[in-house]
Parts: structure tokens; C-alpha cells; sequence
């Protein structure tokens, strides 16, 4: 008589729980290529300052921070059309509009 197959189960594969009993782990990505660039003292001098200020570990996380915080500074773009033309409010009733 023929030996039945064992089914083995491996842990990560949607549906089967790891052992305490959550979600399957997810795919760790690869780690993406690193560069070499080439800075000036002055700049890394206060690429040491950032990381030391705000508790970062690694040159390009004070980097991140850098184009953070530029980001923030960046004048807002919402609610602007160049071709609309400026904004009038229409006349007439509408039951639904809050009164100012």
C-alpha cells in the first residue's frame, strides 16, 4: 500500500498562521542600491549638526529630514486654476447654503 502524501506548511504563505498565532509576515523588500557622493567638509559638518539635533543614525535620514522640512515651506498649490479666473459667489437662493 502506497505511503500518503504529507502536506507541508510553510510558514509566510497567505492563510497559514504563524506560531503565535497573527498574520503572516510580510516580504521584507531587498535593500535598495547604495551611492557614493562627494560633499564638501562644510556640508558634511552640518549633515553631522542634523543628525545629532534631530537623533538621526544615518546621513541619508538627515537628508530626508532636509527635503521634509523644505517641503513643509513649499507655498500650497490647493484650490488654484490659473485658466478659471477669480472667484465669484452666485447670486440667487439656494435653500441649501449656510447664511453668512
Amino acid at each position: 500500500m502506497p505511503k500518503a502524501a504529507r502536506l507541508e506548511q510553510h510558514p509566510g504563505i497567505h492563510g497559514i498562521q504563524n506560531k503565535r498565532g497573527s498574520r503572516p509576515k510580510k516580504k521584507i523588500p531587498a535593500a535598495t542600491p547604495k551611492s557614493t557622493i562627494q560633499v564638501t567638509l562644510t556640508t558634511k559638518m552640518t549633515l553631522d549638526q542634523i543628525k545629532e539635533t534631530e537623533h538621526l543614525e544615518t546621513y541619508d535620514e538627515a537628508i530626508g529630514f532636509l527635503f521634509r522640512k523644505q517641503r513643509k515651506n513649499l507655498p500650497s498649490t490647493a484650490g488654484k486654476f490659473p485658466s478659471g479666473g477669480p472667484f465669484e459667489r452666485e447670486t440667487g437662493d439656494d435653500p441649501y447654503r449656510v447664511p453668512s
